[in-house]
């Protein structure tokens, strides 16, 4: 025994002399360095590893990494000469240094552990049986028993369902840069991304409902939901409260409820009387949809300035400077064109990897009025031709250059060879998209294109198409049968309509082929009848919308819709002007894509101005829009003193059985009612909650040819004021068969503090409803014994008598904070500066606080503001 003692005793003396000296090595190599050399300090985390010192087995560790969880491992203890002697071993592995104890002290360890076990058991048996599954994270609370009337019970318990997620990361950056000390060459940092997903169910006792969900990527504050629910007794006079998400639920057709409310909602009972009082916050908004005859009615307002910008495109300035003449005798269109065939290739922004193919678009390909007429690539040009490959020099040469049909050399030769500009003249594409037919449409006649999806300003768009003209065939650009035998390296000629860099008339005369008098109504379908077009101007002088200008020797009194030469036809589609707009498919409007298209290349620009006579340049200058069409709509959008002009109406769009609902409306605040009645929900429609529609299942609905109105709740994805509902309801119940039932509600908006300043239409009001209502459905055994008493008349029912009547009157207000102010126009191209006199003074736009003299210099900073 002596002998293995000694043994283990000089192989842990061993051990340490050998850390000992690699201690010594280690700090001498450091001393030993050369000081006067700059270098990092060196300086690292370290962690050494200590050997387990105690008597006792340590406890069992979770970690995977512990030495002391493994199976296998084992403590031995020897006493020797008064001392315990005790070692670890895993297997024939020695894992700890043999340690030698004194008896004393071993005992004064066991005393301790003892101890220690014994408290911990005591406190285990305080806490019950289950006292193991009630510990945990969310523990079981139980309140005093004093409280058990309040709550109906003493237990508290809520079940937490989610996630929650925290990423901690640490960013370094090291800047090599001399010029920087080495103490500022490494910067780090923290960063944390957070996220929580929570579902909280609550309950004290039986009375007290606490559910709450709480996301923090929830993209607007109606997603969150909060409510607590207190409920008591059938005897009880406070039958139930209700705190957060909460709904006032009407029954009544003349005052509707509202679903979406904050705030508070109490239930009262006194005998056969039911008070219902709520004071809450509301978050949505009422609307609805209407729909004659099976189709849906909704109005628009589109500012002229909203064309369907990059999507439709003249296939040549050819067909845009007959486009004008071949529509004079409407609705015959004397083009005297049929185009056949047309291939259109775009910038390729998909995964598609089908119908790729290189190519060069060249802006003055097949035109015979060239933009680079002079440049010798184009010549000979053959002017007043109908656009084809042989009015200029441009396609033969190309075609024959085996450079051009290189990919990789297209682009250099264009710009070496022929003095061709990249952006202007031409644009290589490689990969480019072949559209199919599904993608776009084209009008034969009128000669141009519309995409089913618009082009962003810095894609390229290139055409090959053929036409006949007075029984002769033109093309223009390749079509497949010129390349098929060619390699996909191999580059095609063909047409540019739009280029990646032109931006305006003033760049390039391809800008013009962009059409910008196409207007979208953002519906799939349009029907002639109940449609409604007017083109109006926002004076500012009357503050009204005229659909005719009051000033002009040709123009006053006379409609705009008629101006702009979208009235020339009755309804019977002879020629004369009813005042009406002229529904003509394909003409001026596209009904299947839902398009108004004007039969006038610049509406509100050359075909307005031409209206005006020669002495009247003043008036012109006033109404005409130019800028719409030399410039982007971007730059054309902040011409505010021009852009006054607007397309309103309405139009009936077919949606069968289905009725699409705004983003986040409550399947509960969904009301059908047709002709005035409400419908069943179940039987005669349903609300489908995931893809948000309201499906008509009662197809005698739509076969009635009843107005049919949907009405729902809308909640508010941005709100700038709050409104704030006050409400009660009584209900009055005269036995089983006699109802009576009153309601006053009160719903006030709130404009935020910092503005004071609303439009007209847009006041915050303060209205107050008041309702009564009666019901009375009672068996009547009269009418059943007169009915049985008539010949031929045998009932087999008892006879009901139903009465319902409903009276309500409402009591408008506008809120006082607004002070009764509401202001007709906020005039953002016009300033005024007010001075100490209080007169003010017009700034028009672009000048600037200096044009003006105040009697204060201060006044031009603080005194300085919008009208």
């Amino acid at each position: 025994m002596q002998e293995l003692l000694s043994k283990k005793y000089v192989e842990y003396h061993v051990k340490s002399l050998f850390w000992v000296i690699s201690g010594v090595f280690i700090s001498f190599c450091s001393l030993s360095q050369d000081t006067t050399s700059l270098a990092k300090s060196g300086r690292r985390p370290r962690y050494i590893v200590k050997p387990f010192v105690g008597l006792n087995k340590p406890g069992i560790s979770k970690s995977p990494f512990s030495i002391y969880t493994v199976p296998g491992e084992k403590s031995d203890f020897l006493l020797l000469d008064n001392q315990l002697i005790r070692s670890q071993q895993l297997g024939n592995l020695s894992i700890s240094p043999v340690q030698a104890f004194d008896l004393n002290q071993y005992g004064v360890q066991q005393d301790k552990s003892l101890q220690q076990s014994y408290w911990r058991a005591y406190s285990k048996s305080l806490d019950g049986v289950n006292s193991i599954q009630s510990r945990g994270l969310f523990p079981k609370i139980e309140l005093p028993p004093a409280i058990d009337r309040i709550f109906g019970g003493s237990e508290i318990s809520f079940k937490p369902n989610g996630s929650l997620l925290l990423d901690i990361g640490y960013m370094g950056q090291f800047v090599d840069n001399p010029a920087i000390p080495v103490q500022l060459r490494y910067i780090g940092n923290l960063f944390f991304n957070e996220q929580a997903q929570l579902n909280f169910q609550g309950k004290i006792g039986d009375k007290l409902n606490l559910n709450a969900n709480f996301d923090t990527k929830a993209s607007f504050n109606f997603q969150n939901q909060l409510k607590l629910n207190w409920k008591t007794q059938e005897e009880d006079i406070l039958q139930n409260i209700e705190v957060g998400n909460t709904s006032w639920t009407l029954n009544s057709q003349l005052i509707p409820g509202v679903q979406n409310l904050f705030g508070l909602k109490t239930l009262l009972r006194f005998g056969n009387l039911d008070i219902t009082v709520v004071a809450a916050q509301q978050r949505s908004k009422q609307d609805c949809i209407t729909l004659k005859g099976g189709s849906q009615g909704r109005s628009f307002e589109i500012r002229a300035d909203q064309y369907d910008e990059n999507r439709h495109f003249f296939l040549s300035t050819y067909f845009r400077d007959n486009y004008e003449r071949s529509l004079r005798n409407m609705p015959v269109i004397t083009s005297g064109i049929t185009i056949t065939r047309v291939e259109v290739y775009v910038t390729n922004r998909t995964q598609s990897t089908e119908t790729l193919r290189n190519l060069v678009a060249l802006s003055d390909l097949g035109e015979s009025n060239p933009y680079s007429r002079t440049k010798a690539v184009l010549q000979p040009i053959k002017p007043n031709n109908p656009v084809d490959n042989a009015n200029n020099g441009l396609y033969d040469k190309l075609v024959s250059d085996a450079l051009i049909r290189k990919s990789d050399q297209s682009s250099y030769q264009l710009e070496s060879a022929y003095n061709l500009q990249r952006g202007t003249d031409f644009d290589v594409l490689k990969g480019a998209k072949r559209l199919n037919e599904r993608e776009f449409k084209f009008n034969s006649q009128l000669g141009y294109i519309s995409l089913v999806a618009p082009l962003r300003n810095d894609e390229v768009l290139a055409v090959a198409y053929e036409y006949t003209f007075n029984g002769r065939r033109f093309k223009v650009g390749e079509l497949t049968e010129d390349y098929q035998a060619r390699q996909d390296n191999e580059v095609l000629v063909l047409k540019m309509l739009k280029s990646s860099t032109v931006r305006n008339h003033l760049e390039h005369p391809m800008w013009d082929l962009m059409m910008k008098n196409v207007y979208s109504l953002n519906t799939n379908s349009l029907a002639k009848q109940n449609f409604q077009l007017r083109i109006v101007y926002k004076d500012d002088a009357s503050g009204i919308d005229n659909s005719n200008l009051i000033e002009g020797e040709k123009l006053k009194d006379i409609p705009l819709v008629k101006v702009l030469g979208l009235d020339k036809l009755n309804f019977a589609g002879d020629a004369q002007p009813d005042g009406n707009f002229d529904f003509i498919d394909d003409i001026t409007v596209d009904a299947k894509n839902g398009k108004i298209i004007f039969p006038v290349l610049e509406p509100f620009g050359k075909s307005l101005k031409s209206k005006f006579t020669s002495s009247e340049g003043i008036l012109a200058d006033k109404y005409v829009f130019e800028k719409l069409y030399t410039t982007t709509q971007t730059d054309a959008q902040q011409q505010a003193s021009k852009n006054k002009f607007f397309l309103k109406g309405s139009f009936q769009s077919g949606v069968g059985g289905d009725i699409a609902l705004p983003f986040g409306v409550e399947p509960k605040s969904v009301t059908v009612s047709a002709g005035g009645q409400m419908l069943s929900a179940g039987s005669d429609f349903i609300v489908e909650g995931q893809s948000g529609k309201v499906k008509i299942i009662n197809e005698g609905v739509f076969n009635s040819g009843r107005e049919i109105k949907v009405c729902y709740e809308k909640p508010d994805l941005f709100s700038n004021q709050v409104r704030t509902l006050l409400g009660t309801r009584l209900d009055y119940n005269l036995g089983s068969d006699v109802h009576l039932g009153a309601t006053i509600q009160n719903m006030s908006e709130t404009p935020p503090a910092f503005f004071r300043r609303v439009a007209i239409g847009n006041e915050p009001v303060d209205n107050t409803l008041i309702g009564f209502d009666a019901s009375l459905l009672k068996k009547s055994n009269f009418l059943t014994r007169a009915l049985d008493a008539l010949p031929i008349v045998s009932t087999k029912e008892s006879s009901v008598i139903d009465f319902q009547g409903e009276f309500a009157t409402l009591i408008p207000n506008v809120n006082d904070r607004v002070q009764g102010n509401a202001f007709i126009d906020d005039f953002e191209a016009a300033r005024v500066v007010y001075n100490l006199n209080s007169q003010p003074t017009l700034w028009k736009p672009g000048a600037t606080p200096r044009d003006f003299v105040v009697d204060n210099p201060r006044l031009l900073t603080s005194n300085f503001r919008r009208a």
